[in-house]
């Protein structure tokens, strides 16, 4: 009879995204405004984690990667953790059309959550991470730049208030917090790019480009 203490190798585990049942992911924008910006992003059926992959599509000639801090609140709307999250989104969408941002982000696997979640007692300043981006095609670096949440231009906890303030999240909800880091023209994605995203003190998310209408089974 096999030992109750044996463990796992890691190995033979499928990681998840730190999400799920009633969960939302919603994403704060970077926008000057008396009101935060507040986007809802994805649920977790949609999301993606380590190793798995983003998707681009071809009719869209400028999905980009963006690297941000994301934060996981409670029922209550406390903060309980960190993650780090790549909130795809299409540049051309947002453009065409100030209304239709939403679907620059909210479609399938256009939003990867590291699976860990590193506990805020452990994060003593979220306000001064460091963050770094390196996206790869073969052996080439597309885009690679580093930045820090210093630039946030509001309070992590001011962001959480916002969200619970006019809705209930029964099962907690993961906020990302914007990204200062942004690409240019020549560095949107393509299938078969690897990005790789760092947090100091948080955490790495990994993840290869495919197209988004190859739907991959995973649950």
């Amino acid at each position: 009879m096999e030992s109750a203490g044996r463990g796992i190798p890691l190995a033979d585990v499928v990681l998840l995204p730190p999400a799920d049942g009633r969960m939302e992911v919603w994403a704060a924008g970077r926008y000057d405004a008396e009101r935060p910006d507040l986007s809802f992003t994805a649920t977790p059926e949609r999301l993606v984690t380590d190793g798995e992959a983003i998707g681009a599509c071809g009719h869209w000639t400028f999905d980009v990667a963006q690297p941000e801090l994301a934060v996981v609140l409670n029922a209550a709307g406390e903060i309980v953790g960190y993650t780090v999250c790549n909130d795809v989104g299409s540049h051309d969408i947002e453009g065409e059309n100030a209304l239709n941002p939403w679907q620059a982000t909210l479609v399938e696997r256009s939003c990867a959550l590291a699976p860990g979640i590193r506990p805020a007692w452990l994060v003593p300043d979220p306000h001064q991470l460091a963050v770094r981006v390196c996206q790869t095609r073969g052996s080439r670096v597309v885009w690679a730049q580093e930045a820090s949440t210093a630039s946030l231009r509001r309070r992590i906890p001011d962001l959480a208030s916002r969200l619970f303030r006019e809705q209930r999240f029964p099962d907690g909800a993961v906020l990302s917090t914007g990204t200062g880091l942004v690409p240019g023209r020549d560095d949107g994605l393509a299938p078969g790019d690897l990005v790789v995203i760092e947090i100091a003190g948080v955490g790495a998310l990994i993840n290869p480009v495919g197209r988004r209408d190859v739907s991959p089974s995973r649950r």
